[in-house]
């Protein structure tokens, strides 16, 4: 069956949804938390509204940006097919695989931690009815996935978490539910996921990109290694100055690397790209957003240059691991003016601290415009063959820069 779910453009006033007629509607409750009243209670507006049909299929939300109200903390959407009992079969499975079952008499999951882990905005819902989709179409940086169970009563639903927006919704809240078949399961889920992505050209499969990247090509015929971490300080809490910065400690050289190299190639192995961590200056995790000149303690940028030598002498690459989502007060290039703000005002700090002691989540957009093109340049003076590896964008979401 073709699915046609193509999103509108037509705005509505909250709780005033004009959705298409349908001979057999599907529901969800709608419910506003705002603030706490003058008895302590959470105050909770729920209304049950009828979704647009779009097919046989597939079902929209739509939210207008004007209409999300600026006293809301949260807006969640809970369809009816999207709940269970305890003892249903199926089960419900979340951006990032994690799957569960309908076993428990209480509990919670969601993706509201380390400033969201939304990495994706789709998840699913698999019952006797069929397996039931969502995928966020609008502020799916600001939306959470959430999983509440009280007395063996199932709801995975989105969340909009207006209150930690810090500022006024910049577009609709579109949310797009599909019925996959009672046959489908959830790597059915994740083809229709994929296969829609790459039909719109949001995606561009390795296949393709090997045709224009010759770095990509090479890869077709070996894997990334990892190198052992070069060097680094100690973890420990707090934020670090000149005269409280723990020292750096070698753990490996890139002489021993360039020994490895040779050996492998001695042993007959043809391609390897080559991934180096702990190379930057202040060591692994140690100052970013800083990484250059390289770490005088395994010999600067010399070394390295002479790494990035021997591996294309031998027919190999080498890439270097950094990171841009990150700050560290100890970096050279420590300013409040790279570092993203929580509604309020302050600093908006990372889930734990690192070798450069407390971290801070860094405005990617303002840190790459200040840095990116001189560590181009400087990258490129190194003589690497390799990709770097421009870590974390993969494991968090995007952090409000203000």
């Amino acid at each position: 069956m073709k699915l046609n779910c193509r999103l509108g453009v037509r705005s509505v006033a909250l709780f005033a949804f004009a959705w298409a007629a349908s001979a057999v509607a599907e529901t969800a409750d709608v419910r506003i938390q705002k603030g706490v009243n003058a008895k302590g209670a959470q105050t909770v507006e729920t209304r049950s509204v009828e979704l647009e049909k779009v097919s046989e299929t597939c079902y929209r939300f739509r939210l207008a940006k004007e209409a999300i109200p600026a006293d809301a903390v949260v807006v969640e959407v809970v369809p009816s097919f999207m709940t269970a009992v305890r003892g249903d079969a199926g089960y419900w499975i979340a951006p990032r695989g994690e799957l569960g079952r309908f076993t428990r008499d209480s509990g919670r999951w969601t993706t509201d931690v380390y400033n969201n882990h939304l990495i994706m905005p789709y998840f699913g819902f698999k019952t006797a009815a069929g397996m039931a989709t969502c995928w966020i179409r609008g502020l799916r940086f600001e939306s959470e996935v959430r999983l509440e169970i009280k007395n063996g009563a199932y709801e995975f639903f989105p969340r909009l978490r207006v209150a930690k927006m810090g500022c006024r919704p910049y577009e609709n809240w579109v949310l797009e539910f599909r019925n996959l078949g009672s046959e489908a399961d959830y790597s059915e889920a994740a083809r229709f996921f994929r296969d829609t992505r790459l039909k719109a050209g949001e995606i561009v499969p390795l296949t393709e990109k090997m045709k224009t990247r010759e770095e990509v090509a090479y890869l077709k015929d070996t894997f990334t290694a990892r190198l052992p971490i070069f060097c680094s300080k100690p973890r420990q809490p707090g934020d670090q100055t000149p005269d409280t910065e723990p020292p750096v400690k070698v753990h490996y050289l890139p002489s021993q690397a360039e020994r490895l190299m040779e050996d492998l190639k001695a042993a007959g192995v043809e391609k390897m790209e080559f991934c180096a961590s702990g190379w930057t200056t202040g060591g692994y995790d140690g100052r970013f957003p800083a990484f250059f000149p390289c770490a005088e303690e395994i010999g600067g940028d010399e070394a390295i240059r002479k790494l990035a030598a021997t591996a294309k002498r031998l027919g190999y690459r080498l890439g270097l691991q950094s990171a841009y989502t990150a700050a560290f007060r100890i970096s050279p290039r420590w300013s409040e003016d790279i570092v993203c703000k929580n509604p309020d005002g302050s600093l908006l700090r990372g889930e734990t601290y690192w070798c450069g002691g407390d971290t801070y989540r860094a405005c990617v957009g303002r840190v790459s415009e200040l840095f990116l093109d001189e560590d181009m340049k400087s990258w490129k003076s190194l003589g690497l063959t390799g990709a770097n590896y421009l870590d974390v964008f993969t494991a968090i979401s995007p952090c409000p820069c203000s």
